[in-house]
């Protein structure tokens, strides 16, 4: 949360394209892909320069009370992939 609110983590363009949901009891996984263009001021900037990224992405959520709630995060970078 410091690193969105100071700036650090930044997207200018961020779009996501879920490929698959798995559901298993009240566990569920989606996996996918995502295309950035990190803002100027960002680590991913800093890192990678301000271009498009490629990246793959997990999220996993789990249902309590009913509600389905973010447990977990994993997003990598795919290295020479054009943006689709």
């Amino acid at each position: 949360m410091r690193m969105v609110a100071s700036g650090e983590i930044r997207n200018e363009v961020f779009e996501r394209t879920p490929e698959d949901i798995v559901i298993t009891g009240d566990v569920a996984v989606v996996m996918g892909r995502e295309v950035v263009f990190p803002g100027a001021a960002s680590e991913q900037a800093r890192m990678y320069g301000q271009k498009t990224l490629n990246r793959r992405y997990t999220n996993v959520y789990i249902r309590v009370d009913g509600a389905w709630r973010h447990l977990a995060r994993h997003a990598n970078i795919v290295p020479g992939t054009p943006a689709p």
